[in-house]
């Protein structure tokens, strides 16, 4: 991944990183709350011999000593008979670094019993020591106090800690989910299918069928459409440019899903019109015999169709094209329900394609999804190129590469995908390709990838 798309990832999971940072940290906050507060009393001895490298050598040996059952026996007598064991765990001492101090500090449930016990072990030390004839001599140096707030928990470093803790979590999730989520979501993810990109087309609101815009789709010029048009016009161009120099003229549009309305019909019907604004005299053909839309694009009648061509002889095909522009005519799918499969694996329907091709410039076919039905297989002999449609979001790596394999058989190239359904704030890229052969006014947005 790029950086581009690292930044990508951050600002589509930001909200859950956020929400979890924040939430981590009130449930540590509200934790502490509930924990049992412990107070801490510190108590200093301050240890004299002859020298003060001596007395640093005597501290080492007091810090021990402070802590032995001897010297907490008569600290427990004078807190009023506390049991040694209870007063053990509560008492530590350390050496102050680079002084002949001893800081001895009393951990318990309040702050005057705290300072108490501190106070008490730290009184009774300077007698034991004199007992034991050491060399050295203990003075209490600083008493300990009261202490004015808690030492546990700490309710601002627990806090702190949950929300990092918190935050890790959520980029720990993100991470798994974008590494098993192999949905489409841009340029790079096409290329990793191991694909080219014709173009993306912003997201617009959707009706019922293969993903037909509400406005008039067609209708490049529509109120409302100049982003969906310009994008198309963007396609047109770039799918020119792959076929420069080449004489092919039928193409076939189809997608990976035959369930996830990825938007191949509307794709093949804009294609057509952009293809039909260059000049060239351009026919739309419904291939999908089973379930055939283009005629509700175009406001045409179904009543025939290529359904019913094979009823007809190869000279009365004209009967069934319909005019749908100045440069372009739509040839319906037919009435529907038909067993696409053994229509289109007849021999005839070679010779009609074949007589339908001669009279136009491009032949654009839409036709049934790749995965789940052989009408592609069957289409994909008769064409010159084949274009792939996906759907941003939806449609899988997966299902792209082994709708690109089941396509691979028939010879014939994927000349690349187009990925409906973008996000706005994604409808922003457009491939090099386009800048040079899209018509000035073609203005594309660029999809960010």
């Amino acid at each position: 991944m790029t950086l581009r798309e690292y930044f990508g990832v951050a600002r589509r999971w930001s909200w859950l990183v956020v929400s979890a940072t924040i939430l981590a940290g009130a449930v540590g906050f509200v934790v502490s709350q509930g924990l049992a507060k412990e107070y801490e009393g510190r108590a200093v001895l301050a240890v004299n011999a002859t020298s003060v490298g001596e007395s640093r050598e005597f501290a080492k040996t007091y810090v021990e000593l402070v802590t032995s059952n001897k010297n907490l026996e008569p600290a427990a007598a004078l807190l009023g008979g506390e049991s040694i064991a209870s007063l053990r765990e509560s008492i530590s001492a350390r050496l102050i670094p680079d002084t002949q101090l001893v800081e001895v500090t009393a951990r318990a449930g309040g702050p005057r019993t705290a300072a108490n016990r501190a106070n008490a072990v730290a009184d009774v030390f300077p007698g034991y020591v004199a007992g034991q004839g050491l060399g050295a001599t203990v003075s209490v140096a600083v008493s300990a106090t009261p202490p004015a707030s808690p030492a546990s928990p700490n309710e601002g470093l627990n806090t702190v800690f949950a929300a990092i803790l918190g935050f890790f979590a959520a980029v720990a999730v993100v991470a798994l989910v974008e590494y098993l989520d192999d949905r489409v979501l841009s340029r790079a993810d096409v290329e990793r299918a191991g694909l080219g990109m014709l173009g993306g087309v912003r997201h617009v609101a959707s009706s019922e069928g293969d993903g037909a815009s509400d406005s008039p789709a067609v209708q490049l010029d529509a109120e409302g459409a100049a982003g969906m048009a310009e994008a198309y016009r963007a396609v047109q161009a770039n799918l020119a440019f792959r076929l420069a120099g080449s004489e092919a003229r039928v193409l076939l549009v189809t997608s990976p899903g035959p369930a996830l309305g990825e938007g191949k019909t509307t794709t093949a019907a804009n294609l057509a019109v952009a293809l039909s604004e260059t000049g060239r005299s351009v026919l739309l053909i419904d291939g999908d015999l089973r379930n055939p839309e283009i005629h509700r694009y175009f406001s045409l009648p179904n009543s025939s169709g290529l359904s019913s061509t094979l009823l007809v002889d190869a000279d009365a095909l004209q009967g069934f094209v319909v005019q749908a522009g100045e440069s372009l005519w739509v040839l319906p799918g037919g009435p529907g329900g038909v067993n696409g499969a053994e229509i289109l694996g007849s021999r005839r329907m070679d010779g009609v394609i074949a007589v339908l091709a001669a009279g136009f410039d491009t032949v654009i076919v839409d036709c049934p999804a790749v995965l789940g039905f052989a009408d592609a297989a069957l289409w994909v002999p008769r064409v010159d190129g084949i274009v792939l449609v996906a759907r941003a979001n939806v449609t899988r790596i997966s299902a792209l590469r082994e709708a690109a394999r089941a396509l691979a058989p028939g010879g014939k190239p994927v000349l690349g995908v187009v990925l409906n359904d973008l996000p706005v704030r994604l409808a922003r890229w457009r491939a090099p390709m386009a800048e040079a052969q899209a018509a000035p006014a073609a203005q594309t947005e660029r999809i960010g990838v």
